[in-house]
Order: structure tokens, then C-alpha cells, then sequence
């Protein structure tokens, strides 16, 4: 076992072995010594899973589908996504990662999509959306019916949405430009984020090539049921600074998207759009500055990570209620090491944003949730 994470609810593992058959064996046996600790705690005996040969069989396809899946890598790219060679991370996350205290190999991260992550994508009803306006990181959501992204290929994503010049974000999204792109199905807590480059764009959508591909955890998303409603979009609002209703709204929010890019023009660079939640009024306002609590995930750190390199971000605040959209932008300070991290409850370090850019777009979104009650899947 090269690295493990323990959270609230379940542990991520990494595991290497010699070949396929020695590390089935050893996951394998990790089954049966799991199944032997939960008998002796609980009292009983018998198989803990209802039948642990099949569950072992599907632990030997999954370990040989991993060893595909590298295989894959490989021969796209001519590299190894191994943590030894030059490894999906640039400077800047390898440097996050050591400020704080240690990241993982990173074998998760594919040039390409798994077919369950294509699947994914196409099944959504809306997508948070990553670009560069001007040098700045910029977000946006776009939406549309099941099946407006569509994945024809492992490499592509392609996105059908008639996109607004008014919204920085989506003005940005033009060919040769990167981009990241996140789909989140707040029902059900999944998510997996791509990045890459644009290679087609118009009036109606563009077209992603996939550079980067991965999923995440499901920790602190709070369940929500989407449903479409009649689009009432209302003239966008640029603000000087952050208004009453702004402050209200982000203080009030439970959830907001961070856009973040570092090193563009590099392999293992580029844009990232990436989910942050909490319990409400887990992002303290002072004026125009925001602070805000950084949890521990997968340590891979790459929102903080394009931070070290380029302390810029663009916020997204979406009130799931009327379908506003608030677009912030601001530069970037990471608090690694401080007291007033105690202030805030399992937080691991903060950062903040100086807000200096504010545009508000009412009704944006053809979407409305409703946050359902807490049943043991909410965010924590």
C-alpha cells in the first residue's frame, strides 16, 4: 500500500503490485482479513459480503481494467502517468502537495474517459464550465437538456448550448483555448471533472479534446433534485464590489465552484473547475474579501496548486432557488499555516480572495433544486 486516506464515511487506498495476479491476491486477502476484524467485532461469523468469491471476482476484473487503463495512457501519450516520471502534476501542485504535508502518486488522472465517465457526462442536465478571460480564470454554468454533452469518443467531449457573450466565461471559449469542465449531478453526489482544450466553438456549443480526465469523491455535496422551469434571464449586472444581495447570497450558500489555471501552454497545466461545499455560511465576508475553510480531499491539490503558480480564481455562486448566477473574480492568498484556521470547524488551511471583479446574471439557468433533507449522504 503506497498511500492511504482515511475519511468519514469510507478509505481511499493505493496499492501497487508486481503484476495483475499478485495484486488481485493481495486485494483479495485484504477482503478476507476486513471480513475476519468485522466477525470478531460484531460477534458473528460467515461471509460478511453475500458472496465474497463473486466479490473477489470483481475485485480481478476491475485490477486487470486498471492495468488496461495505464496501458492506455501509455501508449497515447508515450509516458507513463507513473508518480516516478514526469507525473500528471505541475510545480506548482507538487509544491501544494508538500506545503501540505504530502499528496498521492496521482494514478487516477487519465488522458482520456472511462466509459462510465462518458456515460456520465451525457446523462447530465448541466455542466460548471472553466476558461480564461483576458488571463483571469472565469466560471460559468451551462445547461441544457439530457444528452446537450455528448462524449462520441474517449478524447471528446462536445457540448451543445447556445452560449451567452455576455458571460466572460462562455465569451472566452473559443478553438486553440484550454478549458475544464466539471459535471456534478447533485442527486447523487457524483463527479468527475475534464480538462483540455477547445478545438471547435460557435454560437451553438464547442467541442473539448480531453487532456485530463478524473473523478472525485463525493464528500460535502449536499443533495439536491434538479428540475427545468421556463428561462427568465434578466440583463447582466457588472457590480464595483461586492453588493448587499451579493454578501447575502454568499454568506446564505452552501455550495460555490472555484475556476483556477496555471501553466497553460504545459502538458500536465491548464484550466480546472472544481466543487467546494460546506455548511451554510462556510465562506466569511468581510467586505470584499472572502475567507475560506479547505477540507481534506483527495490531496491532489489542484485548485491550490494552479494557486501557488498563478493566485488568481474565479468564484461561481449559483442560487438553486432562482437560478442567479454570481461571477466573482479576485487574486488569491493561501493561509498554509495560521490560528485562525481553529475558527473554522475541520478545516485544514484557508485561503482567501480579494474580490475586484462582480457580474450578476439573474435567471440564468433554465434549473431550480430543492435540497433535500439530511438522510446520511449530505455533505460532511
Amino acid at each position: 500500500m503506497t498511500h492511504f486516506s482515511v475519511q468519514s464515511n469510507h478509505v481511499h487506498a493505493l496499492v501497487e503490485g508486481d503484476d495483475v495476479q499478485s495484486l488481485s491476491r493481495g486485494m483479495q486477502g485484504l477482503g478476507v482479513s476486513i471480513a475476519k476484524r468485522i466477525n470478531r467485532v460484531g460477534g458473528r461469523s460467515g461471509r460478511v459480503f453475500d458472496d465474497l468469491a463473486a466479490h473477489n471476482r470483481m475485485a480481478t476484473r476491475e485490477t486487470e481494467s486498471a492495468v488496461r487503463d495505464h496501458s492506455c495512457v501509455t501508449s497515447r501519450t508515450g509516458a507513463s502517468i507513473d508518480a516516478a516520471e514526469e507525473g500528471p502534476f505541475h510545480p506548482g501542485e507538487l509544491e501544494a502537495q508538500v506545503l501540505a504535508g504530502g499528496g498521492p502518486p496521482g494514478a487516477g488522472i487519465r488522458d482520456w474517459m472511462t466509459d462510465q465517465h462518458r456515460a456520465f457526462f451525457e446523462a447530465l442536465p448541466y455542466v460548471v464550465v472553466a476558461t480564461l478571460d483576458g488571463g483571469w480564470p472565469a466560471a460559468t454554468m451551462l445547461a441544457g437538456s439530457p444528452g446537450f454533452v455528448s462524449a462520441p469518443d474517449p478524447h471528446t467531449l462536445r457540448i451543445a448550448a447556445g452560449l451567452d457573450a455576455s458571460d466572460p466565461a462562455q465569451r472566452a471559449l473559443t478553438p486553440g483555448t484550454p478549458a475544464g469542465l466539471l459535471g456534478i449531478d447533485l442527486s447523487t453526489k457524483r463527479r468527475n471533472r475534464a480538462n483540455g482544450i477547445i478545438t471547435a466553438a460557435g454560437d451553438h456549443g464547442f467541442t473539448l479534446d480531453v487532456r485530463q480526465s478524473f473523478g472525485n469523491c463525493p464528500q460535502y455535496i449536499h443533495v439536491r433534485e434538479v428540475k427545468a422551469v421556463p428561462a427568465r434571464v434578466a440583463p447582466p449586472e457588472t457590480l464595483p464590489q461586492l453588493d448587499g444581495d451579493a454578501r447575502a447570497q454568499i454568506q446564505a450558500a452552501d455550495t460555490f465552484f472555484v475556476a483556477s489555471a496555471a501553466r497553460t501552454a504545459e502538458s500536465n497545466g491548464g484550466i480546472d473547475i472544481s466543487h467546494r461545499g460546506g455548511p451554510p455560511g462556510f465562506v466569511r465576508v468581510d467586505g470584499s474579501t472572502l475567507t475560506i475553510p479547505d477540507y481534506r480531499g483527495n490531496r491532489y491539490f489542484n485548485t491550490l496548486g494552479n494557486f501557488v503558480s498563478n493566485p488568481r480564481a474565479a468564484l461561481l455562486f449559483v442560487d438553486f432557488a432562482t437560478g442567479d448566477l454570481l461571477h466573482l473574480q479576485g487574486a488569491v492568498e493561501i493561509l498554509w499555516d495560521t490560528s485562525e484556521v481553529r475558527t473554522f470547524l475541520a478545516a485544514q488551511r484557508l485561503w482567501r480572495v480579494r474580490v475586484d471583479r462582480v457580474l450578476r446574471r439573474r435567471g440564468a439557468l433554465p434549473l431550480r433544486w430543492r435540497l433535500l433533507p439530511y438522510d446520511g449522504r449530505s455533505a460532511r
